[in-house]
């Protein structure tokens, strides 16, 4: 014959289920739960930092490339009345200060923004073309014997200020291009 359970240890194993499975759901809601949102927030701060990162990328970007093709213009400027071997602080800086910032901004931007590194990389190909007539004229003075053989930038000038116009317009497309990967919303 089984015995049956009082109304108080049937009350008493009702607590003690239910202990059970407060701790159970307790221990998981701790462990499981807390993990997920500590995935979360790692995610989270993750892609705050690449959408900061893509930010400065695209500041730098821009910076760079305004201060390299001013300093290109103001470089040739100078070839027109380079007296010597000696090169002007203009083009000191395009050569040795402004050209490495451009070019570690477009690394910077071809490696944040994968989808427009041919465009990248079709701006860096026009500045090259610009810059090979600005050193042709340089290199012909320093490679000549005579430092006060003159040079004449007036036949090329019409072929560097035409390839200026095209970075300027290059630049713009980038910039908007880039920007439509930041802010997709104002894209549209």
């Amino acid at each position: 014959m089984k015995a049956e359970w009082s109304d108080s240890k049937k009350w008493s194993m009702d607590v003690l289920k239910s202990g059970i499975t407060f701790t159970i759901a307790a221990l998981v809601s701790l462990f499981l739960i807390d993990h997920i949102q500590e995935q979360r927030i790692q995610n989270k701060a993750r892609a705050d930092a690449a959408y900061a990162t893509r930010l400065k990328a695209l500041a730098e970007l821009r910076l760079a490339t305004v201060q390299y093709d001013t300093a290109a213009d103001a470089a040739f400027a100078d070839l027109f009345e380079w007296p010597g071997r000696q090169k002007t602080s203009a083009m000191v800086r395009y050569e040795q200060e402004l050209y490495p910032q451009w070019l570690s901004a477009l690394e910077t931007a071809s490696h944040m923004f994968p989808l427009q590194s041919a465009e990248i990389a079709n701006l860096a190909t026009t500045a090259r073309k610009r810059h090979a007539i600005y050193d042709k004229l340089v290199d012909q003075r320093l490679d000549s014997r005579d430092a006060s053989e003159s040079i004449d930038p007036w036949p090329v000038r019409e072929d560097f200020k035409s390839l200026s116009a095209q970075l300027v317009t290059l630049r713009a497309e980038l910039i908007r291009n880039l920007q439509s990967g930041v802010f997709p919303a104002e894209s549209q």
